[in-house]
């Protein structure tokens, strides 16, 4: 956006504003008035927070609440500046008593947020890091859930390209009981070190009273590791069996990394690791028999079973490969190619069945035209031209296709000899 420049006293500071028609641009710093900004509801549709490098620290006495209404065509956005990393975060977290509902203690609140969209931002301590809820006639420092009548609801909330890291409870959420959330989006975040439970999302929720219902959300794309940290936080008496431990099944080595199928690695916290040397009992299965597992690898060298040596190795190869390309370069990658067979097979007469929204690009399932017999040309796909699709699943046996882009089938070459292929079978 552009525009000329004005200026704009707010407190002391001085604030760097650009109006365009599609709204007001504010160029922020940890030494403006920040929190006067990016606090409230004072943003109108089209705004456009863009935050400089630095730590933004919410003073203890305050509530950081995000509750500005944007629309569909003209939503607010708070965002980092090109090429910096604004650092949201406050200092205190509360007690084990009070961390549902004090929301004063969360880094951020979106109570009745719409059309909003945070992005590239990190956010870090506090408890929750991001909590979203409609607002509501009753206070957001209570007992009490729902805190009061709904007056308007938090919904069409984007965060993308966050960090969020070291926080005392779940990293997003939405769950306030009562509540009805629609069109959430998370999407390429990065999140670690979440406490408690190792939450990073926490959508919807049910109760013997009241539901809390996600809708029309999407979940795509996010790196969530390392969870599960005891740091300095508390032990909530209620769940100290909880607090601090942690076990973490990865997924397959297959698809997406494009190294041979078998193994799923699983990481187990200190935590953890001392609740296996405590079992009193013996483990029924000799496969999930992780004591004996954790011997095999550390210094007892216990027989466990035979390593699949090959395999590790690939598995450490193609981890490298993807490091060297990077992540977000990967996730562009199978998202330009998503688009380009997309396009591809729909000027062939193939019709996606999953809603545009929630489309993986990784997953294509498509219905034929009806020149194509399904089972008969997925057959001669394989043998005539050396392409396998799988066959549909379910309600859709018989109907569609799954085409994978998966790692290193997602490149230009493979769309283009698949392409290729479709067109001489049809014809074209």
């Amino acid at each position: 956006m552009t525009g000329k420049f004005v200026l704009l006293t707010a407190s002391i500071c001085l604030l760097s504003a650009a109006a365009s028609s599609q709204g007001t641009v504010y160029n922020l710093s940890p030494a403006d008035d920040w929190y006067s900004v990016i606090s409230g509801e004072g943003l109108q549709p089209g705004d456009e927070v863009v935050l400089a490098g630095g730590t933004y620290v919410t003073a203890d006495d305050k509530m950081l609440n995000i509750a500005h209404v944007g629309t569909a065509d003209q939503p607010i956005v708070i965002r980092a500046a090109e090429g910096q990393v604004p650092v949201i975060t406050r200092n205190t977290y509360g007690a084990y008593n009070d961390y549902y509902v004090n929301l004063q203690h969360n880094v951020i609140n979106m109570r009745g947020a719409q059309h909003v969209t945070l992005r590239g931002l990190e956010i870090t301590g506090g408890n929750w890091a991001i909590r979203i809820g409609s607002k509501t006639t009753g206070a957001y420092i209570s007992d009490a859930l729902p805190m009061g009548n709904i007056l308007r609801p938090a919904r069409n909330i984007t965060v993308e390209y966050c960090k969020i890291h070291h926080v005392h409870n779940t990293a997003i959420s939405a769950n306030f009981p009562g509540d009805v959330y629609d069109g959430l989006v998370f999407r390429h975040n990065d999140i670690s070190r979440t406490a408690r439970y190792g939450e990073s999302f926490y959508l919807g929720n049910f109760s013997s009273t009241i539901l809390a219902i996600a809708k029309n959300c999407v979940i795509e794309s996010n790196y969530l590791h390392d969870q599960v940290y005891a740091g300095i936080w508390y032990v909530d008496p209620a769940f100290s069996d909880f607090h601090g431990t942690g076990v973490q099944f990865k997924d397959g080595s297959y698809n997406n990394i494009t190294c041979p199928p078998g193994l799923s690695p699983v990481t187990f916290s200190p935590a953890a690791e001392s609740c296996l040397a405590a079992r009193k009992t013996k483990v029924q299965s000799w496969y999930l028999d992780m004591n004996m597992v954790r011997q095999y690898w550390g210094t007892e060298r216990l027989y466990h079973h035979t390593a699949p040596i090959n395999m590790l190795y690939g598995l450490h190869e193609a981890l490298r490969i993807v490091l060297q390309e990077g992540l977000p370069a990967r996730w562009q990658r199978h998202h330009d190619q998503h688009c380009q067979l997309k396009a591809g097979l729909e000027a062939l007469g193939f019709a996606y069945l999953a809603d545009p929204r929630h489309q993986l690009p990784m997953l294509n399932a498509v219905s034929l035209p009806p020149a194509l017999d399904e089972a008969a040309d997925r057959k001669r796909l394989l043998e005539e031209f050396n392409i396998e699709v799988g066959a549909g699943l379910g309600a859709f046996k018989g109907k569609a296709w799954r085409i994978g882009l998966m790692g290193e089938s997602a490149t230009p070459r493979h769309v283009s000899a698949l392409l290729s292929a479709l067109r001489k079978m049809l014809g074209r």
